[in-house]
């Protein structure tokens, strides 16, 4: 018998609430998040990079992965809504 291991995602795609970005930013989900997010969830996330302080910003989540590339990632602070998502997926396929 095949292993139905179902493996959830570990990362998400989360656009926030910028002036200055119109692309959305690869996060970590964390443990006690894992399984409960999907797309249109309303997040909080960190943002800024370098020496600067960072803010917490609110985003949607556009999508999730399993493995992420390279680039290095924050992990999702909290999640709004009980994972309701806010935005249906035909909204989102217009972000």
């Amino acid at each position: 018998m095949l292993d139905a291991t179902i493996t959830p995602e570990k990362f998400a795609f989360v656009y926030v609430e910028s002036a200055y970005s119109d692309r959305p930013f690869l996060y970590s989900i964390p443990d006690e998040l894992s399984g409960r997010l999907s797309a249109g969830v309303r997040v909080l996330v960190p943002f800024g990079r370098g020496k600067q302080k960072k803010r917490e910003l609110l985003g949607v989540v556009q999508s999730l992965i399993a493995e992420p590339n390279d680039e290095p990632v924050s992990e999702i602070l909290d999640m709004f809504d009980d994972g309701v998502p806010v935005l249906s997926p035909a909204l989102m396929r217009l972000a």
